[in-house]
């Protein structure tokens, strides 16, 4: 009998905790009371903000999906695709596919919308995220400005679908409301 590879369960488990707790390296969770109220707290704030996510695709430029997914690596392509119902992998990007890209993203449901969001802004989020966290690199002249290079529809949804209630990801949603974006 053939057995099926068991898949790993998503950061987000279920859809009524898009933004849960998660245990950092040296910020474990159930050992700092203080530290769990206040990313409990967090959790509860980004998931009231329940349209974050829908709003962020919905400013979405086929241009802006086209840009994205020229930067994700082919191998890569199928993780942004296929939460949309779509089974391939593009070696070249047109403008008709990216905005079927960008219609079935403001179609199917929030779960998969955040999956294909996530893969999509991968590369997005690496720029947030390196910036957010600019005091702490010594040389900063390889960082790149994200709201220069991939617009601010893209750095918001790259926060909203990658955005999680943990100790790094705080200091990058409090990075993020200091944005003009």
């Amino acid at each position: 009998m053939v057995q099926r590879r068991a898949r790993s369960a998503c950061r987000h488990r279920d859809a009524t905790r898009p933004y849960p707790m998660w245990p950092d390296p040296g910020w474990p969770l159930g050992e700092d009371l203080e530290t769990d109220e206040a990313l409990a707290e967090l959790e509860s704030a980004l998931t009231d903000c329940d349209v974050a996510l829908t709003d962020s695709i919905a400013e979405l430029t086929s241009q802006d999906v086209s840009s994205a997914l020229r930067s994700v690596p082919l191998d890569g392509r199928p993780a942004v695709l296929r939460p949309l119902g779509l089974m391939l992998t593009p070696r070249k990007i047109n403008q008709i596919l990216c905005q079927d890209v960008r219609n079935r993203m403001r179609r199917v449901d929030e779960h998969a919308a955040r999956h294909a969001a996530s893969a999509l802004t991968t590369p997005t989020s690496i720029d947030v995220v390196m910036s957010a966290f600019a005091d702490e690199y010594e040389d900063t002249s390889m960082l790149r400005d994200p709201l220069e290079r991939w617009g601010a529809a893209l750095c918001r949804l790259a926060v909203w679908s990658h955005g999680l209630a943990s100790v790094r990801d705080a200091r990058v949603w409090l990075w993020a409301i200091r944005q003009p974006w």
